[in-house]
């Protein structure tokens, strides 16, 4: 069976991010979210409500929106350097991502949402969660994307 819509986007969302120029040295995109986080670390993964969908019984499109979560993790000696340091992931996550064409849909991805939390108790770091939005098309019934 074919990978699905939403598969095949999370896994050039991936490639892309680990094909980047702008990827930090000795760093990698992960298929996660991983429970064993790393620091720094880049966990992407589809949320459980993952993918929109928009049409009509007549309508021969389904339109859809599948989102993928990027999870970065950056640690540091303070928490000013450890903003400063998921900083610079979510750069990378910019210019791999945003405004690209994801598996062929038919729309450009687009970060929708950024949101970061300080973690660890021992040692500090800052967790930042990426949403990145995929409007995409495929006829009703057909597990491809239209092209």
């Amino acid at each position: 069976m074919a990978d699905s819509v939403r598969l095949r986007i999370l896994k050039d969302a991936i490639a892309r991010l680990n094909a980047s120029p702008a990827k930090p040295s000795g760093l990698s995109a992960e298929l996660g979210p991983s429970r064993a986080a790393k620091i720094p670390g880049a966990a992407v993964y589809l949320p459980e409500d993952a993918t929109r969908r928009a049409g009509t019984r007549r309508s021969r499109l389904d339109l859809h929106e599948v989102t993928v979560e990027v999870e970065l993790r950056a640690g540091g000696d303070s928490l000013v350097s450890c903003y400063e340091a998921v900083d610079a992931l979510w750069q990378w996550v910019d210019a791999a991502l945003n405004g690209s064409v994801l598996d062929g849909a038919l729309e450009e991805a687009a970060i929708i949402r950024t949101a970061m939390d300080v973690k660890g108790e021992d040692r500090p770091y800052v967790l930042a969660v990426v949403d990145v939005s995929v409007p995409s098309s495929q006829r009703v019934g057909d597990a491809t994307l239209m092209k």
